[in-house]
């Protein structure tokens, strides 16, 4: 069985929209946990009235000490599920019907070549639309120029991991349950993705499997897709700005290498993963040759120049 998370928080514009998309999936064997974070909006109505016509499919936690964060808001999902799988689910995006389906036999592939006790993650492209799910881009990917072929050294400096695509087996799952300092991570998804690839297997379905709906209130989205846009909004920004994002992305490695160690990471990124973390203490001549050396770059030319002006 997959555990669906969703984490909610003052969603009812939307939320209707991604329960009939959940419910209308081809793929059947599937438990809906819903975790709110004090809305005070309709959102629990709408919920509840879903639990009237559904009991036996979703479970609700409403917890009344909020964690303030979607972050804290999934990793308690997490610790709260017992499924086999976990998929994740935002609660305004809207899925196509065979996204469960689909995810599903990549993770059953993953784990006929790996084993079932190794971290597995399973992750797609998205089709980005706007609020009223008119298409704005066919490809996550491709608009924000990520890799669709991914490596660690990609990961680690700029996620392409988006949470609503993945799902993830029991083993990393439990790996998750670790990660308690939420104010050492950047977001679940970004730190889950790296755990995946350096410590077990992860897939990649070159196919949009989600309606990534954007909107004034998403916390992460596709708000970067031209390069340009990018560049003015980083240089406004301001460089100590830059290198707080970069302090913090250093940081959330040195974290999850604290609580997992070293012994299991993939021979391969040992070293990389171990010199990334101790970045934060590194002068602009150290950050520089170490990008260098391991190719750990932003994607696009205009991000990969701020980057190396503003290491």
């Amino acid at each position: 069985m997959i555990d669906i998370l969703m984490a909610t928080y003052n969603g009812d514009a939307h939320i209707r929209q991604q329960l009939d998309s959940i419910f209308a999936q081809s793929f059947t064997d599937w438990r809906l946990i819903i975790r709110d974070d004090g809305s005070t909006d309709g959102t629990l109505d709408i919920i509840n009235e879903y639990m009237a016509f559904y009991p036996d499919k979703i479970k609700l936690i409403r917890d009344y000490m909020p964690t303030g964060s979607a972050k804290g808001n999934f990793l308690e999902l997490i610790r709260a599920s017992e499924g086999e799988y976990m998929a994740f689910a935002d609660q305004d995006d809207v899925w196509h019907r065979d996204k469960l389906a689909k995810s599903y036999e990549a993770m059953k592939e993953l784990e006929l070549q790996y084993g079932a006790g190794v971290p597995l993650m399973v992750h797609t492209d998205l089709n980005v639309v706007d609020e009223r799910l008119g298409q704005l881009a066919p490809s996550f990917t491709r608009l924000m120029k990520l890799p669709v072929k991914k490596h660690l050294r990609d990961i680690i400096i700029q996620n392409s991991v988006v949470g609503c695509t993945m799902i993830i087996n029991r083993t990393l799952a439990d790996m998750c349950g670790e990660l308690r300092d939420v104010s050492r991570i950047l977001m679940h998804d970004h730190a889950i993705a790296i755990m995946a690839y350096a410590y077990g297997h992860a897939a990649y379905i070159d196919a949009p499997l989600v309606d990534y709906r954007q909107h004034g209130d998403n916390q992460v989205g596709a708000k970067e897709g031209l390069a340009l846009f990018s560049f003015v909004r980083r240089f406004k920004a301001g460089k100590k700005h830059f290198r707080d994002d970069m302090d913090a992305s250093y940081e959330q490695v040195a974290y999850i290498l604290e609580c997992y160690g070293r012994d299991f990471v993939k021979p391969e990124y040992d070293a990389m993963l171990a010199g990334y973390a101790r970045l934060g203490q590194a002068g602009t001549k150290g950050k520089r040759e170490f990008y260098k050396k391991y190719k750990i770059y932003k994607h696009g030319f205009l991000k990969k120049l701020v980057q190396i002006l503003w290491s």
